[in-house]
């Protein structure tokens, strides 16, 4: 059971900013914070008979982008309490700075009693949270996208390593024909024990080779070989985002219908193609409805 939320954000497109919005809005009330006066949420801990709730503070610790920069708290030492408290990621700021097309930067970490960091202060921070963090992958394959998947993948293990993030929200675009580097951002969460929720359809629709015996490889469902991780590794894989605009099909299935067997599902459980649909059952034709989309 989670004291703290400790989220590292995969992308800050439209997903992620929403999420952080919505954090926001649930955390504004007086009610909603703990004595410290941390922003929380009420979580549920109770049962059907007897309901019960308790608040746990949460906090952004990292957040990167592709063309907007990345920010991180200092890791090596983030767990130390300062006469400040602990570090975080202002999700006020980051929303506006990413709304006005300006850059995230280290000047984004504060104090969680709200106390902002120095310009400059290099000294308050460890050296290295002021140097420039490597885009995640280019989709395009552009120049030292090997490179960027690889250090976003090191940082990810450092925040696992040293738990200064406990959940990881991925939301990034992925190349449509491998589910990259999605998948492999999402293994290497897993294995860092970080739970993980994912808006990506990639991880879930693509295959991976995967390694057998007398060192061949099998291709496997990315899908089940990241639950079979998340078990292994005692952590949380979720990805109801990633279909149907978040509808809880997933977990309709899994926590209202233990006992109930599926064995078939038919439909578009993708709004935007039951909007193409719906449209062209409007007779609006194939470019029209692609400008629409």
């Amino acid at each position: 059971m989670l004291q703290e939320i400790r989220l590292a954000l995969l992308g800050f497109g439209s997903a992620n900013q929403a999420l952080v919005q919505m954090l926001l809005d649930k955390s504004e009330s007086s009610s909603s914070k703990d004595v410290s006066g941390r922003r929380c949420l009420f979580i549920p801990s109770g049962n059907s008979i007897n309901p019960s709730s308790r608040l746990v503070p949460w906090r952004i610790v990292c957040i990167i982008t592709r063309r907007h920069g990345q920010v991180r708290i200092p890791l090596r030492d983030y767990d130390i309490h300062s006469s400040t408290g602990h570090y975080e990621v202002d999700a006020e700021e980051a929303l506006s700075r990413i709304k006005t097309g300006k850059m995230l930067d280290v000047s984004l970490v504060v104090s969680t009693s709200g106390v902002r960091i120095p310009t400059g202060g290099c000294s308050r921070l460890e050296k290295d949270s002021c140097e420039s963090l490597p885009a995640y992958a280019d989709l395009n394959g552009g120049n030292a996208s090997d490179d960027a998947t690889e250090q976003t993948q090191l940082l990810l293990q450092l925040l696992g390593r040293t738990g200064a993030a406990n959940i990881v929200v991925e939301a990034i675009p992925s190349n449509p024909r491998s589910g990259e580097p999605a998948i492999s951002f999402l293994k290497t969460s897993i294995q860092s024990k970080l739970n993980v929720v994912s808006a990506n359809k990639g991880p879930v629709a693509h295959s991976i080779l995967e390694p057998v015996e007398n060192g061949k490889f099998e291709r496997k469902e990315a899908y089940f070989t990241l639950k079979k991780l998340a078990m292994e590794n005692k952590v949380m894989y979720l990805h109801e985002s990633a279909v149907m605009d978040g509808v809880p099909i997933f977990s309709f299935w899994n926590y209202t219908m233990p006992r109930a067997q599926l064995l078939s599902i038919r439909g578009c459980l993708n709004s935007t193609t039951t909007m193409i649909l719906t449209r062209m059952e409007g007779q609006m034709d194939g470019e029209d409805q692609g400008a629409y989309t």
